[in-house]
């Protein structure tokens, strides 16, 4: 487990543990884990960048943008951001049964399911809405996505430590839940993907929230409530998780991953940040506890 406290310019990592338990390699700061779902926010801060720009509009349709790729035309950009989309999400049964290769596989097998309700009625977390989005970035940029969000992420926030898929450097002591295979396989890569360090996970969001990427009125956001309430817990804006902390509220995101879970929350109204990772797929209540216990000391 790696755990980095910001407070201020100043930073703090502590580390407890085995990057391989079978080898007793101790962990270290420089470790790579799989985020997870953290990449979600990398994804989002991508696409809102073309916002900023001027060259899409969040309620855009996606169709627009990418004919063809869902049957519903009322499907916004935003909804996709959001997770109020309606998009069906498939069970672990069903991705196994659809015998899933790629993106669009997953999207297509998707879609033969109804919505399960009509966009921007209701929320539901959409791992799938995400690996749309992906596809969008790809779209714009011209570029795979790894290309993509390394000129736009990865490369302007100094996160020499951090790929889209590859290998982490620690190995995973328990199994997880099941999320589309997020990464594992090349497939589900932007709702999940990316291997980092907890060091360059604060490096995106210092510069997220200091203005690097998005002028302040796109952040803000980000972090506004959509009405979206994701696994029953906390509330959700445009690829940024809204969690209460016995202090305030947190912004950020959390991830479950075969093997892995990973939390990131900046005490909002604060320069205090926490991130979270843990070689341990069931260990939520613990990586929620240490993140609440450093920024509500």
């Amino acid at each position: 487990m790696v755990t980095l406290i910001r407070d201020g310019a100043q930073t703090r990592v502590v580390t407890a543990g085995f990057a391989d338990a079978a080898k007793r390699d101790p962990v270290t700061a420089q470790d790579r884990f799989r985020i997870a779902s953290i990449t979600k926010s990398m994804v989002a801060t991508a696409v809102l960048q073309y916002a900023a720009s001027g060259r899409l509009r969040l309620d855009d349709p996606v169709v627009r943008w990418m004919p063809g790729l869902l049957p519903n035309r009322q499907i916004t950009i935003r909804h996709l951001l959001s997770h109020r989309s309606g998009l069906h999400e498939l069970t672990e049964q069903e991705y196994a049964s659809a015998k899933i290769r790629s993106d669009r596989d997953l999207i297509a097998a998707t879609v033969k399911h109804p919505l399960d309700f009509a966009p921007g009625s209701d929320g539901a977390y959409s791992n799938t809405g995400y690996v749309v989005l992906g596809l969008l970035v790809e779209k714009l940029s011209g570029q795979p996505l790894q290309a993509a969000l390394r000129r736009a992420v990865f490369d302007p926030a100094g996160m020499r430590s951090t790929t889209l898929g590859g290998a982490p450097t620690v190995v995973p002591r328990s199994g997880g839940v099941f999320i589309q295979d997020e990464g594992l396989d090349g497939v589900g890569m932007a709702a999940g993907g990316v291997v980092s360090t907890a060091g360059d996970v604060d490096r995106f969001y210092e510069r997220l929230f200091s203005g690097g990427f998005l002028p302040s009125s796109l952040v803000a956001t980000m972090g506004s409530p959509t009405g979206t309430v994701p696994f029953g817990q906390g509330e959700y804006g445009l690829g940024l998780w809204i969690w209460s902390l016995s202090c305030g509220e947190g912004l950020g995101h959390s991830g479950a991953l075969t093997g892995y879970t990973t939390k990131v929350w900046t005490l909002k109204g604060s320069d205090r940040r926490a991130v979270v990772l843990v070689d341990d797929g069931q260990a939520h209540s613990f990586a929620d506890n240490i993140a609440d216990d450093a920024l509500c000391p």
